[in-house]
């Protein structure tokens, strides 16, 4: 994980929120344009926080728990290509440290979906973007906050707005982690996160930016997706057992008992009817 930036103190340095960083909120869910989003989390920071909130309210050993657990976990970097468009489009490619079960790439048209992994292509119906990366690309909900401190500042040779929130704001219950604990940095043309540190103390547990922010292609080519030969396609309806990050056979087995405790459901069914 990068060292912490200086962090910025309103008091010190801070001036009004600008008529021009509210209409980036307001428009940034709209934002179209293609990054490369780089996440770290301290486990161990992570852990050590866990555990002390947990003391605080009596829950020690959930707290211990979450303190062995963070303590074995280390730490991780995670690089996934971000495309997005509008209509629905939308493009990850994971780079580095993706989960285990998870995907390779994610491929939105607007009216499909494709997941690739290692040995098959799941094709679906639309589904949005990750709760994680939709925090960072729609920043909307953080005018219910009422900004009133910023900086101006540069992330990336992009001019950007470090911000805090007004003094006892209600914080959208849509980004609980988001202002809490954090600093904030948005892009000022295009209302998005650029960077975004959560603080464990007086330590970063958790660090998450988008790199290399550019416009998309005029021919839309970053959402293109073909899948490789001879990999094999199975269609599903996206419920949430196909997103859930386990083995293939866990998930077949688990299919499979569903199937079966829903034929049985029908067959009672059909027994009461008869009676």
């Amino acid at each position: 994980m990068p060292p912490a930036e200086e962090r910025f103190d309103p008091a010190v340095s801070g001036s009004p929120a600008s008529d021009e960083l509210m209409h980036a909120l307001h428009r940034s869910g709209r934002a179209k344009f293609s990054a490369t989003l780089h996440q770290w989390i301290n486990a161990a920071a992570f852990g050590e926080w866990a555990q002390a909130r947990a003391s605080d309210r009596g829950w020690g050993g959930i707290g211990s728990a979450a303190g062995a657990l963070g303590g074995r976990a280390g730490s991780s970097h995670r690089v996934t290509r971000v495309a997005i468009g509008g209509d629905g489009r939308y493009r990850l490619d994971y780079l580095r440290d993706h989960r285990k079960h998870g995907p390779r790439a994610v491929a939105c048209d607007g009216s499909r979906r494709w997941r690739e992994y290692d040995d098959r292509v799941v094709v679906g119906p639309v589904l949005p973007l990750p709760q994680e990366i939709t925090e960072m690309v729609d920043t909307a909900v953080l005018l219910e906050s009422h900004v009133s401190d910023v900086l101006e500042m540069q992330v990336g040779g992009r001019r950007a707005f470090a911000l805090q929130p007004a003094a006892n704001a209600r914080v959208p219950m849509e980004v609980p982690m988001l202002l809490k604990d954090s600093d904030l940095v948005v892009d000022a043309e295009l209302g998005i996160v650029l960077r975004m540190t959560w603080y464990a103390g007086d330590a970063q547990a958790m660090r998450y930016g988008f790199r290399d922010v550019a416009p998309l292609s005029a021919d839309g080519s970053e959402f293109a997706f073909d899948v490789p030969q001879g990999v094999r396609v199975e269609h599903t309806d996206s419920s949430l057992l196909d997103e859930m990050d386990i083995p293939d056979g866990t998930r077949s087995a688990i299919r499979l008992a569903g199937s079966a405790a829903k034929a049985a459901h029908g067959f009672l069914n059909s027994l009461r009817g008869q009676s």
